[in-house]
Formats: C-alpha cells, sequence, structure tokens
C-alpha cells in the first residue's frame, strides 16, 4: 500500500516505463538489437526505479516464488549441458531470471495500489485493441504497416510474427478488458467496450483457434467468480455474436477458410491428411519420448534443441505445443517443478477462501486464460503468458482488520462497482506497514 508519502521522480518515471512495457507486450515483433522493445522498456524501469530513495516499502516476495527461481536456474544450468547450443540455452535461462525475478521487481515497487493495477492491465488492453485495429486495416483494407512473415494463410498479424502469437496476447486482452468493464463500467465514451470489441473482431482475424478457447474459458471463469446475473450473460452472448458476424464480415474473400468455424475443422482435421491438431499431438508425442529418455535433466532450452516433430506435408520442425511438456522435454524436472511452484504460488495470491475482490478475479481468469492457451503453444518465458502471474504476485496474503472489514462489507453481486464508479474512489490494498 502506498506509504503516505509522494512518489519521487525516478518512481513516477518507472512507473511511466512500466506502462509503456505493459501496452507494448502484444508488440513482439517490434525489436532493438534482437530484443522486443518492451522488455528493452522494463529494463530501463528497473534501472530507473534502483535509483529511486522513495522506493515504497513492501513485502518480502513469497518464499515459494525464490525457491521457484532457484531450482529453474538450477534445472536450466542441468539442461544446458545436455543442449545442442548451450550458449543459446543459457540466454533462455537469463530470460526466466529477467521475467520471474527482475520484472516483478519492478512491478511489485510501482503497483502499490489497486487503481495501479488497473491502470497497468488497461495498458494492456490499450495494446491489444489497438492490434486489432491493425488487424481491419491488415485484413480490410490491406494496409501492412510491417511486412508479413512467411505465409500466415490471409490470417492477421498486426504486430507479431504470427498469428498465434497474437491471438495468445488477444485471449489475455479480452479477458481482462471485460474484467475491467464489469468492474468500472464502460467509461467515458465508452472506450473499455471499444476495445472489447476490437480485441474480439482482433481474435477472428488472427484465426487462431487456441486463443478464441483461451478467451471463451478467461471470460466464463470471470463471469462465474463475479456472480453477474442472467441479463449480463446474455447481453454478453448478444454481443458475441454481433462480434462474429462483424468479424466474419471483414475477413471478405478468406470468409468462407477463416472464419471460426472454419478455422475450427481445419484444425480438427475435416478428414484432411494433415491439419493442425493432429501436428501438435504429434510434437506431444515426440515430447514425451523425449521425456522418457531423460526425464531428469531434460535436452536444452535453446530453439534447436526444442525440436520435436517434422511435419512431413509442410516440411516445418515444431517445438512441443504444451508448457508441461515443452518445458520438461527442455528444461527437465527441476526446471519444471520450480514453473509450476510460480505458477501456483501466483494462483494462490489470487484465489481461495478470504482472498476473494473484484481485481484478483480479473487476474485469475486472465491466468487461466494464458494457462489454457499454452496447453496447445509452445510456451515458456513469453510476458504475455507470464503477466497475469506476476501481476498476482503483486498482493499480499495477509490480511488486515480494514481489509476483512472491507471483504464483509461487499456485495456479492457486481453492483458494488457502480457504487465507486460513481464516488470516484479507488481502495488501496492494504498490508501490515507496506506495500503490494
Amino acid at each position: 500500500m502506498p506509504t503516505g508519502k509522494p512518489d519521487d521522480i525516478m518512481t513516477a518515471w518507472s512507473r511511466r516505463l512500466v506502462y509503456a512495457g505493459i501496452f507494448l507486450i502484444p508488440f513482439t515483433r517490434i525489436r532493438g538489437g534482437g530484443i522486443q522493445v518492451s522488455d528493452l522498456i522494463f529494463v530501463i524501469a528497473i534501472i530507473v526505479l534502483a535509483f529511486s530513495k522513495k522506493r515504497a516499502k513492501i513485502e518480502p516476495m513469497a518464499v515459494a516464488w525464490h525457491f521457484a527461481i532457484f531450482i529453474i536456474v538450477i534445472g536450466g544450468i542441468g539442461a544446458s549441458v545436455n543442449a545442442i547450443s548451450p550458449s543459446a540455452s543459457i540466454l533462455v535461462i537469463a530470460r526466466m531470471v529477467f521475467v520471474i525475478l527482475f520484472w516483478p521487481w519492478v512491478i511489485r515497487h510501482v503497483l502499490v495500489e489497486e487503481r495501479l493495477k488497473h491502470q497497468a492491465m488497461y495498458a494492456f488492453v490499450l495494446g491489444c485493441a489497438v492490434s486489432g485495429a491493425v488487424e481491419v486495416l491488415q485484413t480490410k483494407f490491406h494496409v501492412f504497416i510491417l511486412p508479413v512473415v512467411g505465409s500466415t494463410s490471409g490470417r492477421a498479424t498486426a504486430f507479431t510474427i504470427q498469428p498465434n502469437e497474437l491471438g495468445a496476447c488477444l485471449a489475455l486482452g479480452i479477458t481482462f478488458a471485460v474484467g475491467l468493464t464489469l468492474q468500472l463500467g464502460a467509461g467515458r465514451y465508452f472506450h473499455r467496450i471499444v476495445s472489447v470489441g476490437l480485441i474480439a473482431i482482433g481474435l477472428i482475424l488472427s484465426g487462431s483457434v487456441s486463443s478464441m478457447f483461451a478467451a471463451l474459458g478467461g471470460c466464463l471463469v470471470l463471469l462465474i467468480r463475479r456472480r453477474v446475473s442472467l441479463r449480463t450473460v446474455l447481453v454478453t452472448l448478444f454481443a458475441i455474436v454481433v462480434i462474429y458476424v462483424g468479424g466474419t464480415s471483414l475477413l471478405g474473400s478468406n470468409s468462407k477458410s477463416l472464419n471460426p468455424i472454419a478455422r475450427f475443422e481445419q484444425t480438427v482435421g475435416n478428414g484432411q491428411s494433415s491439419n493442425t491438431g493432429s501436428a501438435r499431438i504429434s510434437t506431444d508425442k515426440g515430447a514425451w519420448h523425449g521425456i522418457v529418455e531423460d526425464p531428469v535433466f531434460g535436452h536444452g532450452l535453446d530453439q534447436t534443441s526444442s525440436i520435436v516433430y517434422w511435419d512431413p506435408y509442410l516440411g516445418v520442425p515444431y517445438q512441443t505445443h504444451n508448457f508441461v511438456l515443452m518445458v520438461w522435454f527442455q528444461g527437465g524436472l527441476l526446471f519444471l517443478l520450480g514453473c509450476l511452484v510460480a505458477i501456483i504460488s501466483a494462483f494462490r495470491r489470487v484465489s481461495g477462501a478470504g482472498r476473494r475482490d473484484p481485481t484478483r478475479d480479473i487476474i485469475f481468469s486472465g491466468a487461466i486464460a494464458s494457462l489454457i492457451y499454452s496447453m496447445t503453444a509452445p510456451v515458456i518465458f513469453q510476458t504475455w503468458f507470464w503477466l497475469p502471474f506476476v501481476l498476482a504476485m503483486t498482493y499480499s496474503l495477509t490480511r488486515t482488520p480494514a481489509q476483512a472489514q472491507r471483504s464483509a462489507e461487499r456485495p456479492a453481486s457486481v453492483g458494488d462497482r457502480h457504487v465507486n464508479a460513481r464516488s470516484g474512489r479507488v481502495t488501496a490494498l492494504s498490508v501490515p506497514g507496506s506495500g503490494s
């Protein structure tokens, strides 16, 4: 929670840089020196905050999270010994240390109030909404701000390298957007609803079936946890139909092959000898064979060591398309255990009796969306995957008497958001003597 003292200039600028970095997470193709621009901005934010003399006093990071980092590093080093490219494998370890050590450090110090967490999530939502708008330009008006890399079969990529990566960001983005709209309202000029619409249309234009299921899963969990009324559910279903019609109409000549139903048929096969569903299953089988060969130390974290299947129809190599199997195959048992400990620790902070509130529900649902997608895609260190888990770690498990009283007084329905919206009050999250 805030210490009562105003931020110094370093903390204020670090927070602005964090917002900018989160906004740019969906822009994975925009890089500097081979590194994503969003990551470079986060590095600058970390350096700026390190020079601050008025950093917020926050609880120490959970022991479980530090334990996770430790065994991830140990497991990663063991896996790098077996890697085809040990130096590239070590770079993946460095990337993981950045994502689950230094990145959470800066976020926990600058997002010490609930309203700041809302702003951070909305920064990501805006980045996804901009991507959705760019997809419309690409698909309907053939305006390509960045040239398309490789074959995408007419699927939009916006500022990413390939459509599925874009879809993964949008699945998390729409879960955040729906949650913030339920909690804070549509906003002046209905900007949150506009963001939901752009992201939903973007999901359709990306043609990523896994991302669509992830988005539906995340939003469904959110609606259940928020105990929304039947009317809200019906309005949501109507909005989905409207967005579906609007999105497929924007596909133009690709409408017959890239609408969600057609994409689902392509994924599961529909009588074809080759489809993305069977390819994913083949990667999982290949990874499992590798796990049986060496379940403890893994095969290396570098991209070359990650290949487990060669598509005979397309002549394309594939990584494992399942988070658990991929991490286990490449990093070994310790690396997998570290990742699972970190994820479980994050879930624990935004779920369970006595730790429920609307903002935590949004983060919990976003984490579900990311996790659903990761079960069908190659994911290890991507910031869009870890964002909800890192945000979860900004919360304390300790409840003060004031928090308990607010929880007891909070209505069971989502109607309390209207009270907060009208009064303009945003409650800080209190912890004993400090922050997040």
